[in-house]
């Protein structure tokens, strides 16, 4: 598995500080997290990459989003081992990816 560096966030979305300074470290479940929630068009460099997740809302299922999550997290170098939504179409559906970038 190759570890993805980057600056993290902390749970609010803001870049996260230890004692005043960055932290940095492996930042490859943020970057997914970025790229499942990002829209198409929201990466001006990649108008096509994002996978925006809120508009499988009303989906009748969750194959659309899984075929769409593979596609788009293969496109960013990530292998893909497992991908799943349960409970879906309710306020407890619950998504789980098990991937790793190359």
């Amino acid at each position: 598995m190759s570890e993805q560096t980057d600056f993290l966030l902390d749970e609010t979305g803001d870049l996260a500080n230890q004692d005043g300074d960055l932290v940095v470290g492996d930042a490859s479940i943020q970057l997914q997290k970025d790229l499942i929630q990002a829209g198409e068009g929201e990466y001006k460099q990649n108008p096509t990459t994002g996978i925006g997740i809120y508009t499988f809302i009303d989906d009748e299922g969750p194959e659309n989003l899984l075929k769409k999550i593979r596609s788009q997290l293969a496109g960013d170098n990530c292998n893909v081992k497992k991908s799943i939504v349960t409970n879906w179409g309710t306020e407890k559906a619950d998504l789980q990816i098990d991937a790793e970038y190359k």
